[in-house]
């Protein structure tokens, strides 16, 4: 059985992404960052194959308001997308579905998320996922295996005009420390 974890704190949180989303952007961006993060084409990396028009059709929502609203999302630093490749990155995705992430190269679930990143078509969301998480490119393997990693972003620039733009203009790859069981 296939089933994602929905962290609590994404409603609860006075910074929580879902109550975010829904405050400064309205209800169908924080339905879209639901639909990511349970949808049947997420895997626990948090990359995956998903087209606008793929989550219009299973959404029943017309293609300019699922661009909208992922570009909505990609400010709130939820997601990033390659509308190359039609890749969409839940930047914490493998936090929630992978407790204790990062783990140990040994642990079966670190090698499940490096196989399902292995699996993707070249993307430079795999790399940002590395440095995120302080993941080796050799660990993934496949067209990754002794690439160094690039920090640069420049030619992932957003262009609102050409629909899912990509990019990371004024958004940090740096995660956000979520505490459990009270603030600090």
């Amino acid at each position: 059985m296939n089933f994602h974890q929905l962290n609590h704190k994404m409603w609860t949180s006075p910074n929580g992404t879902l109550r975010k989303a829904i405050r400064e952007y309205g209800p169908e961006t924080g339905m879209v960052a639901i639909y990511l993060m349970t949808s049947p084409h997420a895997n626990q990396s948090g990359i995956f194959y998903c087209p606008e028009f793929l989550i219009a059709k299973e959404m029943e929502l017309p293609e300019q308001t699922i661009s909208e609203c992922l570009n909505n999302l990609e400010k709130l630093g939820f997601c990033r997308c390659d509308t190359a490749s039609e890749l969409i990155w839940v930047v914490k995705m493998v936090a929630y579905q992978v407790p204790g992430w990062p783990k140990k190269q040994k642990d079966n679930r670190y090698q499940g998320v490096m196989c399902a990143l292995k699996a993707l078509p070249e993307t430079f969301l795999v790399e940002l996922f590395c440095e995120m998480w302080a993941v080796s490119l050799d660990d993934v393997g496949g067209v990754y295996a002794h690439k160094e990693q690039d920090n640069s972003t420049e030619q992932y620039s957003r262009d609102p005009s050409k629909g899912l733009a990509r990019g990371l203009q004024g958004a940090s790859t740096e995660p956000k420390i979520l505490t459990v069981g009270g603030a600090k």
